[in-house]
C-alpha cells in the first residue's frame, strides 16, 4: 500500500520571487527570497486528480539501489511509493494516487535514493531527478493520457506516468472555500529546531500568501462558463504564532442577460483590434507593518497579572491597530493612481506587532 504522509512531513522546500522590504510589500514586488511551502485546503476543487507512477528509468543508480517517488498534489496531499530496486534498467511501481485539485496546481513527482534519504535527520536532500505537471496542461489533453517525460535536473532519467483528470461541475450559489497557510516558524543556525520567527521571515509570509491568493483568484476568474462566473465574498486572516493563514470566500453566480451581451460587444471588438489587457482589473494586495508597542517583559503574558498592568498591554495593543490601519490609509491617501477600487483593510496581529493588508483593484 502507497504512504501519505502527514501535513508538515514533506523535506523539501520551495523557491519563489519575491521578498518584502522592511516597510511593506507588494503582492508584485520584485526580488527573489525563499519561502516555506503554502499549504490550501478548499470546499471545492477544480477537478480530481488520479496519477499513476508506472516506472522510472535511466537512472544511472547502483545496481542494488532502491529507489521511490514522492508525489506533491492536491495543495497538502504528499503521496509516497514503496522502494523499488531495478530490473532491466526500469524501477517499476504501478502504484496510483487520488487527490482533489485546484486549476493553477502545479503537480511534482521526485525520485529519491532510499538510503541517502533515511540518513538524512534535518535539512534538505536533492532528489536523483524531478517531473513537474501543470493541471493547465492536462486540461488541453483527453482524459486519461499515458506519458513518458524526461527527469529535470536528470540528464537520461525518464519516468512514465499516467493521468486521468476529472473536472467537477460547478453549482450556483455554493458558499465555498479556500484556506491558504503559511507556516511561519523557522529553523535554528543549526537546522535542528525550530523557533519563532523574525520581521523579515514573517514579510516574506505576507508576500507569498499575498501573491498565492491573487493568483489563484485570477485564475478562478479565467474558469468561467457560459452560465457561471466566478464571485469573490470575502478575504480574511487567522493568525497563530505557528501559521498565518487567510480565507477565501466565493461562489459561482449565474450571468445575466448584460453580461451576455457585453461579452457579445467584446468578441466584436477584439475582432477589430487586440484589446488592453491592462484595462481589465487585477485584484492585488499590498502590506504594511507596525511594530508591537508592548515590551519584551509583557508580551507573553500568561499568568495572572494586575488590572493596571494588563490595561496598559490593552492600550499598546489597540494603539498598534490603530497605527497599521493608518500606515495603510496614508498610502491610499498618497498614491490614488496605483488603484482603481479598494476591497478592503485586513489588519492582523502577529508576534511582530500589526500587519495591515489592503486588497485592492487595479
Amino acid at each position: 500500500m502507497s504512504k501519505k504522509l502527514s501535513f508538515g512531513e514533506n523535506k523539501e522546500k520551495k523557491i519563489d520571487s519575491n521578498k518584502g522590504s522592511s516597510s511593506s510589500s507588494s503582492s508584485s514586488s520584485g526580488g527573489s527570497a525563499p519561502h516555506k511551502r503554502v499549504f490550501t485546503n478548499s470546499s471545492f476543487s477544480f477537478a480530481n486528480l488520479t496519477l499513476k507512477v508506472v516506472h522510472a528509468s535511466k537512472l544511472k543508480q547502483k545496481k542494488r539501489t532502491a529507489v521511490f517517488a514522492k508525489i506533491v498534489m492536491g495543495g497538502q496531499d504528499v503521496f509516497k511509493t514503496h522502494s523499488k530496486k531495478a530490473k532491466s534498467d526500469q524501477f517499476i511501481y504501478d502504484e496510483e494516487f487520488t487527490s482533489p485539485i485546484d486549476r493553477d496546481e502545479i503537480v511534482q513527482i521526485s525520485l529519491y535514493n532510499k538510503s541517502k534519504y533515511e540518513e538524512i535527520t534535518y535539512g534538505k536532500i536533492e532528489p536523483i531527478g524531478k517531473v513537474k505537471i501543470k493541471v493547465t496542461d492536462l486540461t488541453r489533453l483527453e482524459q486519461e493520457v499515458e506519458k513518458v517525460y524526461k527527469l529535470r535536473n536528470h540528464d537520461t532519467g525518464e519516468m512514465k506516468i499516467i493521468t486521468k483528470l476529472e473536472i467537477n461541475e460547478l453549482k450556483p450559489d455554493e458558499v465555498h472555500t479556500k484556506i491558504f497557510s503559511y507556516p511561519v516558524w523557522v529553523k535554528d543556525k543549526y537546522n535542528v529546531q525550530q523557533k519563532q520567527p523574525k520581521k523579515n521571515d514573517l514579510d516574506i509570509c505576507f508576500s507569498t500568501l499575498i501573491r498565492y491568493v491573487t493568483r489563484w483568484i485570477k485564475n478562478m476568474r479565467a474558469q468561467v462558463t457560459e452560465e457561471l462566473r466566478f464571485k469573490l465574498i470575502d478575504i480574511s486572516f487567522f493568525s497563530h504564532d505557528k501559521a498565518i493563514e487567510i480565507l477565501v470566500t466565493y461562489s459561482w453566480e449565474e450571468k445575466d442577460d448584460d453580461d451576455d451581451e457585453e461579452e457579445n460587444n467584446n468578441e466584436e471588438e477584439d475582432e477589430e483590434e487586440e484589446v488592453d489587457s491592462s484595462s481589465i482589473q487585477v485584484l492585488q494586495g499590498k502590506f504594511f507593518s507596525v511594530e508591537t508597542k508592548l515590551s519584551k517583559k509583557h508580551l507573553n503574558i500568561y499568568k495572572p497579572t494586575s488590572s493596571e498592568t494588563y490595561q496598559e498591554c490593552l492600550d499598546n495593543v489597540l494603539q498598534t491597530s490603530v497605527d497599521g490601519v493608518n500606515a495603510a490609509r496614508e498610502w491610499i491617501k498618497e498614491h490614488p493612481h496605483e488603484y482603481s477600487t479598494i476591497l478592503k483593510f485586513s489588519p492582523v496581529h502577529t508576534v511582530f506587532g500589526v500587519y495591515s493588508v489592503i486588497w485592492f483593484y487595479k
